[in-house]
């Protein structure tokens, strides 16, 4: 079909973000009928180990509960929220659940440097996730160096393995799993020269602070630059590690989250304003804390947008009326409450040391949790996004006149 309208592209959580809203919406308009609370019902009804997803999957590590748990303990929830003058409070949760995007290949390669350094190459592409941070710190654990030893080249598939795409939370599974078994390549290489100068047994050494020794001894043993030196001019050579990760689809990595929002509303204006969010997450193992959290604040900010301001809107004629910033309104540091990132573990044997991905996961509950948040502080649902002011206020008004 012919249109003159702008194009669009993916968003974070594509097509994750309306399920969401319909049905933890829609578990919300239960639990009211049936007069029970929101986190009961979810706490009797949700998935747990050796439960399936929607597609059939068998799930293992499921998270969920324990999100649910750490959400509604970091609320209080039982308590009711402390009345404000002239102002509705309220108070909603919603559920998250997303499949990682896994089926795709990716490579990684590990070069040790004779001064104990390593170079990494991996073709993900860095977009402000961490990623990198994540993967270096992955080859610095497996090899037993500091992360700063680790100099990671990336992003350029032409002179880098291959790696699909940066895109539906994969990376840190799949080029993180690379990664991991790329290192631990170099890492074997190490073992067996070492252990062929000590005339000891692989099994008996350890790789740590840049030594490989024999455990419980560690003065007898080597520096890794020691060995890499020996390797490349008396042993078999340079010592390059090489490793390759690909998932098939349906897979089991299901990270699981719940986010609860409370609110005040204006019943003169319609004016929803966020007090505060609460958002816990099940990323299997933190490779990095902090990355994790700016992961998870980022979303949650993202989705604040899409729920409560963001809109392209036309004229009669077609014109587009939200052409800039000026007129589509993103959130800004003043439109954001305290967003409070809490991590769950729950290792995943698949992911390297555990690890879940976290990329779309904060931003599929965000719409449903403030839905629900708004009835509960004034009895009206909304159904459409962007909930804007107006909205509000019709609903209120619709439901005054329908009492009367």
């Amino acid at each position: 079909m012919y249109t003159n309208k702008m194009g669009c592209g993916s968003f974070r959580g594509p097509g994750g973000i309306q399920a969401h809203f319909a049905g933890e919406s829609q578990i919300d308009m239960i639990c009211r009928e049936l007069g029970m609370d929101p986190i009961a019902f979810r706490r009797h009804n949700g998935v747990q180990e050796g439960g399936t997803s929607g597609a059939g999957v068998r799930l293992r590590r499921v998270g969920m509960r324990e999100a649910l748990e750490r959400a509604a303990d970091t609320v209080h929830w039982d308590k009711p929220l402390p009345s404000r003058p002239g102002k509705k409070v309220g108070r909603g949760v919603a559920c998250g659940e997303w499949r990682l995007g896994g089926g795709r290949g990716s490579g990684a390669w590990v070069k040790l440097n004779e001064d104990g350094t390593v170079h990494l190459l991996a073709g993900m592409s860095e977009i402000g996730s961490g990623s990198n941070t994540a993967m270096v710190q992955i080859a610095a654990e497996v090899l037993g160096v500091e992360a700063d030893a680790v100099a990671l080249v990336s992003g350029d598939t032409e002179t880098t393995p291959f790696d699909m795409l940066t895109a539906a939370s994969r990376v840190t599974v799949s080029v993180g799993n690379a990664v991991q078994r790329a290192a631990a390549d170099a890492r074997e290489q190490l073992l067996q020269l070492a252990a062929d100068r000590l005339e000891a047994n692989p099994a008996d050494l350890a790789c740590r602070g840049g030594r490989i020794f024999v455990e419980g001894s560690p003065d007898r043993g080597f520096a890794l630059g020691e060995l890499v030196r020996y390797a490349q001019t008396r042993g078999s050579g340079p010592i390059l590690g090489r490793g390759s990760f690909s998932s098939r689809v349906p897979q089991s990595l299901h990270p699981f989250g719940t986010q609860i929002v409370e609110v005040e509303v204006d019943e003169e204006t319609g004016e929803v304003t966020l007090t505060r969010i609460v958002a816990a997450h099940d990323v299997g193992c933190a490779i990095n804390p902090q990355n994790v959290e700016g992961q998870i604040q980022g979303g949650v900010t993202q989705a604040i947008g899409h729920t409560l301001m963001e809109e392209v809107k036309y004229s009669p004629a077609g014109e587009p009326l939200t052409a800039g910033f000026l007129d589509y309104k993103i959130p800004s540091s003043l439109d954001l409450p305290a967003i409070e990132p809490l991590i769950v573990e729950e290792p995943d044997e698949e992911g390297p040391f555990g690890a879940r991905g976290i990329g779309e996961p904060p931003i599929l509950a965000m719409a449903p949790a403030i839905a629900n948040a708004i009835y509960d502080a004034v009895g009206v649902r909304l159904t459409s996004l962007p909930i804007t002011a107006e909205k509000v206020r019709q609903a209120l008004r619709e439901k005054q006149a329908a009492g009367a």
